[in-house]
């Protein structure tokens, strides 16, 4: 059985969106009084450090891959340190019983499939993928649906490791993980 390869979908649309009010904000500040002012440049560089960081920390989550190998039982964590430092954690794949989805977040919303110790206490994020965008407008919270790749995934994962499948939970808070 070949080992089951997952990586996180995260857009880049955010990210790219956020880079470019400081730009506009430095210009139409320029256009408005003809000269280049210290406050609005100074406001820009300050508000340009948001989508910097944001830039590495999803650089570094966009890195992030798991490994199930189910002949093994073993699932291997493959991430990066904060200055893209290689950090590899391996698990058991016996200290799991089952294998679940559900949503994070507000208005953007991401979906989580994560391995859950037998206990049930603590999880392990498999990968973060997109939600089936279904609001009825830009103003209105999405409803929740669990997107195709998701859904896959999980099924594969419990099918192949032979795991409990617990579904789509809905929206909810993550719970305690085991390695992030």
């Amino acid at each position: 059985m070949a080992p089951i390869r997952v990586k996180s979908q995260i857009p880049y649309w955010p990210l790219v969106m956020t880079a470019l009010f400081p730009f506009v904000f430095v210009g139409l500040s320029y256009l408005h009084s003809g000269e280049w002012n210290k406050v609005p440049l100074i406001t820009g560089a300050i508000f340009l450090l948001v989508p910097i960081f944001g830039g590495w920390s999803q650089a570094i989550e966009r890195l992030r891959r798991c490994e199930i190998d189910p002949a093994n039982r073993k699932v291997t964590v493959h991430t990066l340190t904060m200055w893209f430092a290689p950090k590899v954690q391996s698990y058991s794949l016996d200290q799991f019983g089952a294998v679940r989805s559900y949503l994070v977040g507000h208005k953007r919303v991401d979906c989580h499939v994560e391995l859950v110790t037998k206990p049930g206490g603590e999880g392990l994020l498999l990968a973060t993928f997109p939600p089936n965008s279904t609001s009825t407008s830009f103003w209105s919270i999405p409803k929740d649906s669990e997107p195709a790749t998701a859904q896959t995934l999980r099924q594969r994962v419990a099918g192949q490791c032979g795991l409990q499948d617990k579904g789509f939970l809905g929206r909810r808070w993550p719970g305690a993980q085991l390695s992030k």
